[in-house]
Order: C-alpha cells, then sequence, then structure tokens
C-alpha cells in the first residue's frame, strides 16, 4: 500500500502543477510496471478520490493543523491518506502506518505529526466532517471560484449541480443485439455475482 499512496501523491503534485490527470496517471502507471492489477486500480481510485473529495479533505486537514504544512509532498499524502480513511474499505491501521511510515523516509521529523493528525481524525471524524460541511468548499467539494460561478449562472439549480457532480454515474449496459437478445441478457443477470467472481478471483 505505501508505494501506492506515494504513486498518488506523485499524480496528484503533478496534477497541481497544472497537468492533466489521465496523461500523468497514464505515465505513472507505465513507469510502475511492477504494480500488480489491484494496486493499479488502487492507484487510479486514490488519486480520482483526492482529487474529487478534495475540498472536503482539505477543510478538514486544514482544521486538524496548527499551522499550515510547507512541505506540499507530505500535505498531498496526508490527503490521499484521509481519502482512504474516509472513503475506502482499506484497514485503518495500515493506511496511517503505511502513511507514518513513507513520511518518516521523507522527513523523520514529520512522522509524529502525521501519526497524530490521522488518528485525531478517526477519532473525531464525524465531527470534523459536520464542520467541513458548514463551509461551501467542504460540502461540494469544488473550488470556492467554481461554486460561486455555479451559483452566479445557475441561481437555486446550484446546488443539485453541484451535488449531483460528486455522484458515480451509473453504470448502463448496452445489449449487443448480433449476438444475443435483450431477455437473455437479462436471464444472465441470476448468474452475473458467479461469472465475476470467476473471472477476478485471485491467481
Amino acid at each position: 500500500m505505501d508505494s501506492v499512496q506515494q504513486a498518488a501523491v506523485l499524480v496528484i503534485s503533478q496534477v497541481f502543477s497544472g497537468r492533466n490527470l489521465n496523461q500523468v496517471l497514464s505515465e505513472v502507471l507505465n513507469t510502475h510496471t511492477e504494480l500488480t492489477p489491484q494496486q493499479r486500480g488502487a492507484l487510479q481510485d486514490l488519486s480520482y478520490g483526492t482529487l474529487r473529495f478534495y475540498g472536503q479533505l482539505a477543510v478538514v486537514l486544514d482544521a486538524l493543523l496548527n499551522k499550515p504544512i510547507q512541505d506540499s509532498q507530505i500535505r498531498y499524502l496526508m490527503l490521499v491518506a484521509l481519502y482512504q480513511l474516509q472513503y475506502s474499505k482499506a484497514a485503518q491501521h495500515a493506511v496511517v502506518d503505511f502513511a507514518v511510515n513513507a513520511v518518516r523516509k521523507r522527513n523523520p521529523a514529520a512522522s509524529g505529526l502525521v501519526n497524530a493528525i490521522l488518528r485525531n481524525f478517526l477519532r473525531n471524524k464525524n465531527a470534523l466532517l459536520a464542520d467541513a460541511a458548514r463551509t461551501e468548499e467542504g460540502r461540494y467539494s469544488y473550488p470556492q471560484w467554481w461554486i460561486n460561478g455555479i451559483k452566479s449562472q445557475y441561481g437555486e439549480d446550484a446546488d443539485a449541480i453541484l451535488v449531483a457532480g460528486n455522484q458515480h454515474p451509473p453504470m448502463t449496459l448496452r445489449v449487443n443485439r448480433r449476438r444475443t437478445t435483450a431477455a437473455d441478457a437479462q436471464r444472465l443477470r441470476s448468474i452475473w455475482p458467479y461469472w465475476y467472481k470467476m473471472a477476478f478471483r485471485p491467481a
């Protein structure tokens, strides 16, 4: 997990320097050929997820800090870890341990701070998330200039638009009628969980 966290930090730092997310992610995946398919999927999730919820996570992190972190790489790592703790199914203790170890390699003096911040989040996350939701950036996870633009253009519909923008789109399947019928495809739904498990079981 530590290599995935650090790769996600690299992706996010490149995006904040002005580069395209998909391009950077592709480059990082091509560079880290040692990553397993599961790790590659995790890297994509951490990169997209941390950026999707950046507004909320940044507000939470700033509330946990007494003063800003000067090292942007450590800040990005903490945001990735916060995303994992809030939105992934990864073991919480593993997320914290890997983040602390990654920071220790970069700046040993900062490892204690990272450990304290992440554990503080786990103890008080409900209150922290509720406080973050009182701000527009924390509630919508968009930069304020974007929120202001949507509100200015769409008025009373802005809230629904901003909320919808953070939802996962529904998955739609199209039946290839050259190979089967819609009725046959619907019957396949009953065996879908079994097929999925068989297709994606560990080697």
